[in-house]
């Protein structure tokens, strides 16, 4: 097992993903008065939505970021100081966090390592194709199973919903120690 996976350090763990959701239309069956249409205004750009960096920690916390175009290496700088702004006083003796990643790109880009590095955050990337091993995917799918069936007009509205989730404690029952034995 890796140092960093050590029962006594996993409160300095925290799994970190990126996911995206959009507005979309789905055909769903709703309730209408008898023979009348249900018309439900919405925005016109279905492709639009947001992008959200969020983690687990080993204690259970969750903390996220979300953005309103796609992740890339600035955004991902500023969730890192927010990470280590959040987590840092329950550290003790300033050890250094443990982050897991998967391999996307702009984790491994210089001025990604180095905001790492100077924030006293140490990256553990998992295996490609091996999202088994990430205990965020599972936060990803209790927030798409809480959006599910709802319909947002806007992008400020999907936006209310997501901080939603993650405010009134959704994320139900992660144990990211599970997903690393």
């Amino acid at each position: 097992m890796a140092p960093y996976l050590n029962p006594e350090n996993i409160a300095n763990l925290i799994a970190v993903d990126e996911c995206s959701v959009r507005l979309e239309t789905r055909l769903r069956k709703v309730v209408a008065k008898k023979g009348s249409k249900p018309v439900i205004t919405s925005e016109k750009s279905y492709s639009k939505g947001v992008s959200i960096i969020g983690g687990i920690s080993g204690t259970g916390n969750v903390i996220w970021d979300i953005i309103d175009s796609r992740a890339n290496s600035t955004h991902f700088k500023n969730f890192l100081e927010t990470v280590k702004l959040n987590y840092s006083q329950y550290l003790p003796n300033n050890d250094l966090i443990h982050m897991q990643l998967d391999n996307a790109t702009y984790h491994k880009t210089g001025t990604v390592k180095n905001k790492a590095k100077e924030l006293g955050i140490e990256f553990h990337f998992q295996p490609s194709h091996s999202p088994h091993v990430m205990a965020a995917e599972e936060i990803w799918r209790q927030l798409r199973e809480f959006l599910r069936s709802r319909l947002f007009k806007s992008i400020n509205w999907l936006r209310e919903a997501i901080t939603e989730f993650f405010l009134f404690n959704r994320v139900l029952n992660i144990s990211i120690t599970s997903y690393l034995t």
